[in-house]
């Protein structure tokens, strides 16, 4: 896949694998995964080791900005 990339409140997210990752040029990436037994996105970044935010990827993205613009 090529790379594709959208921007949700105000974070650019990109990814060649739609489905499994996203990341931003700042160092943050959502992951879908399963994580004892519970399936969905997880936030990795600066400060942050894999902390769950929901099934869908546009809300883990809008969830994801507020404390990406938290941390800066």
């Amino acid at each position: 896949m090529t790379e594709a990339r959208q921007t949700i409140n105000g974070i650019t997210w990109s990814t060649t694998s739609a489905a499994t990752r996203w990341t931003t040029d700042t160092g943050w990436r959502l992951d879908y995964t399963a994580i004892d037994d519970i399936d969905g996105w997880y936030l990795t970044g600066p400060g942050v080791d894999q902390r769950w935010m929901s099934i869908q990827f546009v809300e883990s993205a809008r969830q994801a900005s507020h404390l990406i613009a938290g941390a800066a």
